[in-house]
């Protein structure tokens, strides 16, 4: 298995080069979008727990507006649960979006949770540990 060196994004140097070779102007600043990274987000009242049910890509471009409102959800009410059934892809970037609201709801002495985690999501919340942080429901 090879294992390759990141460089910095600021160099404007792509992060999979390792010999100093750099990108085309402006294409490790401002990647092209995904064609389906669209971000569709609904809330629904389920009892006392106000659900966030996320479906799209939750990549770099659209963690801010899932953090929004998530962030929203739980000034409403601090039980919220973030359905993640319809995610196609989920980096990151998503993690530290679950990541902050669940610190959110723990100072607004309330429980978040996440549900429907599969996929990129699954390998994502593994990799970084929050699986065994975050409450997982089924």
């Amino acid at each position: 298995m090879r294992y390759f060196r990141m460089r910095s994004f600021a160099a404007g140097r792509c992060p999979h080069i390792t010999r100093g070779h750099s990108c085309p102007r402006g294409s490790a600043d401002r990647p092209l979008p995904a064609a389906g990274s669209a971000l569709r987000i609904k809330r629904v009242r389920r009892g006392p727990i106000l659900v966030v049910e996320v479906a799209g890509d939750v990549d770099a471009e659209t963690a801010p507006t899932l953090f929004a409102a998530l962030a929203a959800a739980i000034d409403v009410t601090p039980r919220v649960c973030c359905d993640l059934r319809g995610v196609d892809f989920f980096g990151a970037d998503g993690a530290n979006v679950l990541a902050t609201a669940h610190i959110q709801a723990a100072h607004a002495r309330g429980a978040f949770s996440v549900r429907g985690v599969h996929g990129f999501a699954a390998r994502v919340l593994d990799l970084t540990g929050l699986s065994g942080i975050l409450r997982m429901e089924d």
